[in-house]
């Protein structure tokens, strides 16, 4: 687990943050085949800057759908599935201040934005958090989702890596 003291710049916060994800991912690769599947496919996701267009966006998206949180594949794949043109499917792990441990997790992102459907504050994400994951194509989400008829991780699923 992290700790930070007050006196450390953002900076500081973001890299001891995605450290603790890459050392997290180092150990748990080695018997969790999702997890060696985001660390060797995987890359941090930047959290940009929000349009106004994009959060308009998302927030009727959240809307029209009520997701639920602690259902994040869930409701990420759903997103896609609705909008498989616009939205990108991401899942990986996250870590912020506020919970210091890496969290294995799925989001969307829309225009480049990182946009959180699932957890309570969003949907923008807090501004002490980092995001490492594998982004995956709307074609494997929709094939996932249609032909096992659920959702659930897409990571260390090896009969959907053509798509």
């Amino acid at each position: 687990m992290v700790n930070f003291k007050e006196t450390d710049s953002q900076s500081e916060i973001q890299r001891r943050l995605q450290a603790e994800i890459k050392n997290y991912l180092n150990e748990i690769s080695q018997v969790d085949k999702e997890s060696e599947e985001y660390l060797e496919q995987g890359n941090f996701r930047e959290a940009k800057p929000f349009t106004e267009e994009a959060v308009e966006f998302v927030e009727e998206l959240i809307r029209e759908h009520n997701f639920r949180i602690k259902q994040c594949y869930h409701n990420s794949q759903k997103a896609v599935l609705s909008y498989p043109e616009k939205l990108q499917y991401v899942e990986g792990y996250t870590i912020s201040t506020q919970v210091p441990i890496p969290i294995q997790h799925a989001w969307v992102e829309f225009e480049g934005s990182i946009f959180e459907i699932t957890l309570k504050h969003g949907p923008k994400i807090e501004t002490n958090s980092v995001y490492f994951g594998k982004a995956y194509s709307s074609k494997r989400v929709i094939s996932k989702v249609s032909n096992c008829e659920s959702t659930g991780p897409l990571a260390g699923i090896n009969s959907w890596n053509n798509y």
